[in-house]
């Protein structure tokens, strides 16, 4: 019902557009002033068009880069699955890293991803759209500096492995296994 009221209002306006200017080019006097008001309709109708149109192939292209990223991540949630249940071993790496390190890979392939689609954006070269980004990336790099050093400890944590599960601990007043 939504679809059919607004095919109809889009329909009555494009019958308005046509058919006003045709009814005001029969008369002389407003001939000039026809062709003017078809010029103010078409022209951006024409140019968003052509713009879209024009914009096809990098939207191809995005379209490809999002695919393929997303069975990227996917064979490697499925490697990461085969390596934590221990049906594939690989030498060096314990099974109970698979996990985190499967989402290390994930952020870092979706990062690269965004990278790769950042300029195939429509106005991605505009100055606006760098000073947007500009501000971001000082937002964020203000904003996290406490994050990354924690994150950092994270990462050695996890991958030094310094406790294992059943170790002793203390931490301050609490101890425990």
């Amino acid at each position: 019902s939504f679809i059919f009221r607004l095919a109809r209002i889009v329909f009555i306006a494009f019958q308005l557009m046509v058919t006003i200017p045709v009814l005001f080019s029969v008369f002389p006097e407003t001939k000039d002033f026809t062709m003017t008001v078809l010029g103010y309709i078409w022209r951006p109708i024409k140019d968003i068009f052509w713009g879209v149109v024009g914009y096809m192939p990098k939207l191809f292209k995005i379209m490809v880069i999002i695919v393929c990223f997303h069975y990227l991540v996917k064979a490697l949630h499925y490697l990461s699955n085969e390596v934590a249940l221990g049906h594939l071993k690989i030498n060096g790496f314990y099974a109970d890293l698979a996990l985190p390190t499967y989402h290390i890979l994930r952020v870092l392939c979706y990062s690269f991803m965004f990278v790769m689609i950042w300029p195939l954006l429509p106005s991605s070269n505009s100055e606006v759209f760098q000073g947007v980004s500009v501000f971001l990336g000082v937002i964020v790099s203000l904003g996290s500096t406490s994050i990354i050093g924690n994150l950092m400890a994270g990462l050695v944590m996890t991958y030094m492995r310094p406790f294992h599960q059943g170790d002793f601990i203390r931490f301050g007043d609490v101890e425990g296994f």
